[in-house]
């Protein structure tokens, strides 16, 4: 019998406010083609999805998604343009920024995002072995704060929906300008589309481990 592919499920988001364009609308589309077809040789489906930057529509497409796809995996991307360099974020909050306005103008309904909930899920990968696989490509660091906005909110959908499987958030930073005057400070865009591909390997090296030990 032939063995079932591992869904991989790799997120980014649309523009939001002070983001007129997001850079992992790029990137997640970058990893169709080629690389898509190279992790089908590998027995991998990767499932590439653009999520809504609102509060209401986060959850509800992953919820979504869960129900269509059942992913084995998950890899979430997100833009932080204040940071220099990509972070693996080691947990989510249960937290949200409601004076922060989404791509609706709207602005969350509650400080907390689940009322009885622990007040941090952590995320189920290895995060020291993810940084030194990501590092290699682009300067890479653990991150404790996912913030309290749509990514943190993502991470947190993802690990509240119980399944044991590999879920992360991997923030980038703006990729860098190769023309202008500080473009060392930050990854590029083909290096981050590179490390955005590592990252998908490792969760789904880590999936198939996982399935071993734990079959459906």
């Amino acid at each position: 019998m032939a063995r079932r592919a591992v869904v991989l499920l790799v997120t980014g988001f649309g523009p939001f406010p002070g983001a007129r364009s997001n850079p992992t609308q790029r990137i997640v589309r970058a990893l169709g083609g080629a690389f898509a077809q190279r992790m089908a040789r590998l027995g991998v489906r990767l499932e590439r999805r653009i999520l809504p930057v609102t509060w209401a529509g986060t959850p509800a497409a992953l919820r979504d998604l869960e129900a269509e796809l059942a992913p084995d995996a998950i890899l979430h991307l997100g833009l932080a343009a204040r940071r220099r360099t990509v972070t693996v974020e080691r947990r989510a909050h249960n937290r949200n920024r409601p004076l922060s306005q989404d791509a609706n103008g709207r602005r969350a309904s509650a400080r907390i995002v689940d009322a009885g909930a622990p007040a941090t899920r952590a995320a189920t990968v290895s995060i020291h072995s993810l940084v030194a696989d990501l590092s290699r490509i682009a300067p890479t660091a653990p991150s404790n704060d996912a913030g309290a906005y749509l990514c943190n909110l993502a991470l947190w959908t993802s690990l509240a929906l119980g399944r044991a499987r590999p879920v992360v958030f991997v923030h980038i930073p703006r990729p860098a300008n190769p023309r202008g005057r500080r473009a060392a400070a930050r990854p590029t865009m083909a290096a981050l589309i590179r490390m955005a591909e590592q990252a998908c390997l490792a969760l789904a090296i880590q999936a198939r481990r996982l399935r071993a030990v734990t079959p459906r």
